[in-house]
């Protein structure tokens, strides 16, 4: 076969050209790369089929062509006469002809394979720019358990940039516990070239904290079917299990709250009984001191009796509430009663309280809720022994904002200086890291272990005595303990009033309405003995009978709140549509937040005394239009 044809038929493109890229000579391939005939390649020049983008790499080249006698390979593009552009991997060399220099350039189409290079290149970024910003933690890991690779989510989760978590001795950051598991089922998964769905790892984060992480993981193997690692996707679940410990303390709290509201609802009932018949007992045997000493005692015992019903409720959050003045001695002396009961036998509680009454204006409720949440979180830190202190007294703030103890001298300039009252619970457990003190007070914050709090405790007293007008400041130390105080303003007590004897006032026909038959007897007793003409009704369906067979409409409905079938909210409801002259109380020792929020009308809080109900009574005619 001749040379010319071995010319004409190779399948690469070969071109022959004068130095300033005039094309002498080219065979079909190089023509076909162009989309050309040989006659109309001939007629062009290298430039022509060149983009200009080329020219600075053009010159290059020629620069090395003409230094060395050769240039490439080196890949580019040329025009395609259908206008667009064809990749081509292009080499040459300078050749003597008939003594001119002349360029003999092969050329190789590599459209397709530039192309399958840039769709791999676009996949690569693709995926690498998935794998950073997914929220997903990614990493992959050798036989020698040493992460290869992570993603940057890692340092959202544990904060270590990847760069820094593969150069540690990674899996000495997963909690001992977990590690010690992950070791025990490893080998096996090994073994079986088997990877793993859901595991349930925690790692310590860079500030100490352990963060809990869903892990899976599949395994890597080579072409031949040998383990080569684990890739793994991990998921970051510490909130998610933190919200549904709230919700399961959440759901548990408002399962104590109703277990209590029942309670409180019968045993108020009860001392409604109780605390009435020994106020009418009272009266009868006033001229007896002996008996009159045991009705004095009943009185006590159950008005006793009713405030522990109170704080039932206080602790549940269901209790009727308002803010009244109030020692926070009184408060703080109870609370401490209460809670060292419950602190652990090696726990000391003192209490070292202000000589002097300290009057705030408060709900009682939360105050309480105060004191618990704090000493609670003093023997969360001392753990199982030390001592923690309960103190009140007074403080001297100024306008800067400064509290010290009263008589101490503040920089104040000309300001005033403003006497409040100071609630300070110490400890000498294990003191809070410096770091953390600016986020003690954030919702959901806590130091302690997963399940063994919310982090609410003090955001809810941060919340509480802001509300209050108050301050709250932490002083801590490592190893020394915590002092929390809190500076609250000082309420003055009201001059004292004689209690106004109870009017009878004119007589009324009432309707008594409670599914508890001592209540209905005592109310009724108590409301005829002050001349009122009485109908009792021992559900809201004979009460509603009641009403629509009197001939005249009853002055007043006096119904409790909960009963069974229809509530008192919705009796009085349907009395005020159909009787609307007819006044309406309503009875509560406990009711739902809602009820309370849907009665149409006053309401009186069990047990109440009989001058207390005659009073309301009384009231509700005098305020009625």
């Amino acid at each position: 076969m001749s040379a010319r044809r071995l010319y004409e038929d190779c399948p690469v493109g070969l071109a022959l050209c004068r130095m300033d890229g005039r094309f002498i000579d080219v065979n079909p391939a190089f023509a076909a790369i162009l989309g050309r005939t040989v006659e109309d390649t001939l007629a062009l020049t290298y430039w022509d089929i060149t983009p200009p983008t080329y020219d600075a790499d053009e010159a290059q080249q020629l620069d090395l062509l003409e230094r060395t006698g050769r240039y490439g390979p080196y890949t580019k593009h040329y025009f395609h006469r259908d206008g667009h552009i064809v990749a081509v991997r292009l080499s040459g060399r300078v050749v003597e002809h008939d003594g001119q220099r002349l360029i003999w350039s092969s050329a190789e189409d590599i459209t397709d394979q530039a192309r399958a290079a840039d769709a791999l290149r676009e996949s690569e970024q693709r995926y690498r720019s998935v794998v950073e910003t997914t929220g997903e933690w990614i990493w992959e890991l050798n036989l020698a358990l040493k992460h290869t690779f992570s993603n940057r989510a890692v340092e959202r989760i544990l904060g270590y940039t990847a760069e820094q978590f593969l150069a540690l001795d990674t899996l000495t950051l997963m909690h001992p516990e977990d590690a010690e598991e992950v070791g025990n089922k490893l080998p096996a998964l090994m073994a079986n070239k088997q990877g793993w769905r859901g595991w349930l790892v925690r790692w310590r984060h860079k500030d100490g904290r352990y963060r809990y992480v869903e892990s899976s993981a599949e395994a890597i193997l080579d072409p031949s079917g040998e383990l080569r690692g684990y890739r793994g996707v991990d998921r970051d679940i510490t909130h998610r299990l933190e919200l549904e410990e709230q919700l399961r303390h959440a759901q548990k709290m408002d399962a104590v709250g109703k277990l209590a509201g029942g309670i409180a609802h019968d045993f108020n009932n009860l001392l409604v009984a109780i605390l009435g018949h020994a106020d009418l007992l009272a009266e009868s045997v006033k001229h007896d001191p002996t008996a009159y000493e045991d009705v004095e005692g009943i009185r006590h015992a159950g008005q006793w009796a009713a405030s522990l019903t109170q704080k039932l409720l206080a602790f549940s959050r269901r209790q009727m509430t308002s803010p009244v003045r109030m020692d926070l001695n009184d408060a703080t002396r109870d609370c401490a009663a209460l809670l060292g009961r419950v602190l652990d036998d090696n726990i000391e509680l003192r209490t070292e309280l202000h000589p002097e009454s300290l009057g705030v204006f408060a709900d009682p409720g939360e105050i309480e809720q105060v004191v618990i949440n704090l000493v609670t979180n003093a023997s969360d830190a001392v753990g199982s022994r030390g001592t923690i202190t309960v103190r009140t007294a007074t403080v001297e703030t100024v306008e800067a904002g400064e509290a010290g103890e009263a008589g101490e001298t503040g920089e104040a300039g000309d300001t005033e200086a403003d006497e409040r009252a100071l609630l300070e619970v110490t400890d000498d457990g294990s003191g809070i890291p410096p770091e953390l003190l600016d986020r003690v007070y954030e919702p959901f914050f806590t130091t302690k272990a997963a399940g063994a709090g919310t982090g609410l405790g003090l955001s809810t007293v941060y919340g509480i005595v802001k509300q209050l007008g108050g301050t709250i400041d932490i002083d801590s130390e490592l190893g020394r303990g915590t002092r929390v105080r809190v500076v609250l303003p000082l309420h003055e007590a009201p001059a004292p009033v004689a209690p106004a004897p109870t009017e009878v006032g004119p007589t009324k026909r009432i309707l008594v309405v409670d599914d508890e038959m001592s209540v209905a007897v005592i109310v009724t007793r108590v409301l005829e003995a002050a001349g009122h003409v009485v109908e009792g009704a021992l559900s809201a369906a004979e009460a509603l009978a009641a009403l629509e067979a009197a001939e005249q409409p009853f002055d007043l409905l006096l119904s409790d709140i909960v009963m069974p079938e229809t509530s008192g909210v919705e009796l009085a409801r349907r009395c005020r549509e159909r009787w609307p002259s007819t006044q309406i109380l309503l009875m509560s020792g406990y009711a739902p937040n809602q009820a309370l929020e849907m009665a149409p009308t006053e309401v009186i809080e069990k047990p109440f005394s009989p001058d207390e109900l005659l009073r309301r009574v009384r009231d509700v005619f005098e305020l009625s239009p």
